[in-house]
């Protein structure tokens, strides 16, 4: 086995849920500023990575030796806010830097800001991209199967885009996940505000990652803190992550 590899299974117990089959590492996640969540299969060795917001590259960096890189084959998006996909364009340039040859595949539901992303990329670097990029739109409500163990649902949040002291503009393609690995599961609400629908999805999780915006406003779009407790209970263990700072979280 490849003493990296053989590493990370040493650490796994510092990270946010270490459970029979899988781990996840919540990496960082601000509201407005970054979300990126990294999860490991234990019996195939490899990582998934869910969102991708600024800081990604080098909070990997910090936590993986640089040759794990190449067991990242897949990425998941959510949706297409800044917060949750900035970081790609840094991610995708390292791995061209280190000659990655394994194919990377990216699913999200209909994201142009990362089709758009992924586009520039190729156009630059069209002649030197060293692995190939799989971009695929799925629909909302989609299972996939990933491989023989791991399955992902897309289900729809309440989420909109929206400038600070500005009317809602629209609604937008953004999803929460339902992961199975091995009958274990995990649930990512993404960003959303209540609905009853989410007490379905994550009760009886093995790990639930909740989003909680604001400490006690109420939004059609975000979470509260006590809304993201409540749920919380239903799962066997549960993060709270999307947290506002502090100085303006109340605001």
């Amino acid at each position: 086995m490849d003493k990296n590899i053989a590493h990370i299974d040493t650490i796994l117990n510092s990270w946010d849920w270490n459970g029979e089959h899988m781990a996840f590492n919540v990496m960082y996640s601000v509201a407005g500023v970054s979300t990126s969540i990294l999860m490991y299969l234990k019996k195939e060795k490899e990582f998934v990575l869910i969102d991708v917001g600024d800081g990604c590259l080098r909070d990997l960096i910090e936590l993986l030796p640089y040759n794990v890189f190449l067991r990242l084959n897949w990425i998941l998006v959510s949706h297409g806010h800044f917060d949750h996909i900035s970081g790609l364009f840094a991610l995708l340039s390292f791995l061209r830097m280190i000659r990655r040859e394994e194919k990377l595949i990216i699913l999200s539901p209909g994201v142009p800001e990362l089709a758009a992303i992924i586009s520039l990329f190729n156009n630059l670097y069209r002649d030197t991209v060293t692995f190939d990029i799989v971009h695929k739109e799925i629909k909302i409500g989609d299972e996939l199967k990933i491989n023989n163990n791991l399955t992902v649902k897309t289900f729809s949040v309440k989420h909109a885009s929206s400038l600070k002291g500005h009317e809602l503009k629209s609604t937008i393609n953004a999803a929460g996940f339902l992961i199975n690995y091995n009958n274990e599961k995990v649930v990512y609400t993404g960003d959303t505000g209540y609905f009853k629908g989410l007490e379905e999805y994550i009760k009886c999780a093995n790990f639930a990652l909740i989003e909680a915006t604001y400490d006690n406003k109420k939004t059609e779009y975000h979470l509260t803190i006590d809304e993201a407790k409540k749920l919380g209970r239903l799962a066997k263990n549960y993060r709270i992550i999307h947290r506002l700072p502090p100085e303006i979280r109340k605001v």
